[in-house]
């Protein structure tokens, strides 16, 4: 599997394709091409709004990590040095002609960092490269997620009754492992308080939802 480093390579040389006038930044429509280019697949134009969002949420919280760890001094130059070098319009330039108060600019440049990946991204907005390699790998782990998930499905999934997880199948796939689990704790997996709907029976959309409900509670923790 290609480094981390060897891949950043290769999204920025997909990047400079789409860039085609060279101005640091790629339109909306270009990301949906690019994104197509990388992944082989069209995705919505939803999925990739979403992405975006992960995608800035995980810069911010980056730059934040980065920011506590410098002194005040640094901790400027790095805000200073990622405004600067965004070649399209943002909201972050701002704090580059508003006068002589650097304590000022800071503080602007801070409060439209961490307000960026909250708002609602604009399809006119330019997308820069980081924003690109990050949008490309969130789309990356949220597949490699998904492959996850099916494989687990699918080791659950009722031989009988495919698609479908049951409590016969749940009951042996836990015995395989040598995990046997008690009719009770069974039947607490089945309940409508788990599923969402009163069931005897998985399927595939259901089972998401209830990992995806069980990680979201393992993050908060």
């Amino acid at each position: 599997m290609a480094s981390l480093s060897h891949l950043k390579e290769e999204l920025r040389e997909v990047f400079q394709i789409y860039d085609e006038d060279n101005t640091g930044s790629i339109t909306f429509a270009e990301l949906l091409r690019a994104l197509y280019t990388v992944t082989g697949v069209q995705l919505p134009r939803s999925e990739v709004v979403q992405l975006i969002k992960t995608a800035k949420e995980q810069l911010s919280e980056a730059r934040k990590a980065a920011a506590e760890e410098m002194p005040t001094d640094d901790t400027r130059s790095l805000e200073t040095s990622y405004t600067s070098h965004r070649m399209s319009p943002n909201p972050f330039d701002t704090a580059h002609h508003g006068g002589s108060d650097g304590s000022a600019a800071s503080r602007r440049t801070t409060h439209s960092m961490a307000g960026a990946s909250t708002r609602q991204f604009d399809v006119t907005e330019g997308i820069d490269v980081g924003l690109f390699e990050a949008v490309v790998l969130a789309k990356m782990s949220a597949r490699k997620y998904e492959e996850e998930l099916k494989y687990c499905f699918s080791l659950l999934e009722d031989s009988y009754y495919e698609g479908f997880i049951t409590k016969e199948s749940l009951a042996k796939a836990a015995q395989a492992v040598e995990e046997p689990l008690t009719e009770t704790e069974i039947k607490e997996m089945f309940n409508a308080l788990v599923t969402g709907v009163p069931t005897a029976a998985i399927d595939f959309s259901t089972f998401v939802k209830i990992q995806n409900a069980s990680k979201a509670v393992q993050e908060e923790s």
